[in-house]
Formats: structure tokens, C-alpha cells, sequence
């Protein structure tokens, strides 16, 4: 449960963003819509790589953030905040 390790969302983010090999952020943003880490921060790092230089990765984007900001809102007392639609 990505809410009890927020360390993993993390390093999917980080990963996403900074890996230096277009399968690894490709794959760290689908995990993280399957994951459903809908929070600000995911939202925002996942809609950052629409600017991608590698398609896989753009390609990856959309999908993601559909699944992303469908998914229910983590509870209000968790320390991340729920991602809404701009």
C-alpha cells in the first residue's frame, strides 16, 4: 500500500523523472497509475513528463493521468493530499 510507504512513490517519482534509460521512467509512470498514488505531487511529476524526450515515455502520460485522477481520493487524515483536475 503505497500510503503506509510513501518512500516508494517517491522513488517511482524520482525515478520517472531522472532515470537516464526511457523503459525505466516509462515503466515507473505506469506503476505509478496502477498504484493509483493519486497525490499532487505524482500528478504533477507524471503531467511534467508530457515533455519527455523519449515517446514511450509521453505515450505512458496520458494513460496515466486518466487512471490517476479517476481514482478515489486517499483519506483525509493521510499525509498526502488527493490530486484533482485542473
Amino acid at each position: 500500500d503505497w500510503r503506509t510507504q510513501p518512500r516508494i512513490v517517491q522513488a517511482l517519482v524520482t525515478a520517472a523523472g531522472e532515470d537516464p534509460a526511457p523503459l525505466v521512467r516509462s515503466c515507473c509512470v505506469r506503476t505509478l497509475a496502477r498504484m493509483k498514488a493519486n497525490t499532487v505531487p505524482v500528478v504533477a511529476a507524471v503531467r511534467a513528463l508530457k515533455g519527455d524526450a523519449d515517446p514511450r515515455v509521453r505515450q505512458e502520460v496520458d494513460p496515466a493521468l486518466a487512471a490517476l485522477l479517476a481514482a478515489p481520493a486517499p483519506r483525509q487524515d493521510s499525509s498526502v493530499r488527493p490530486a484533482t483536475a485542473p
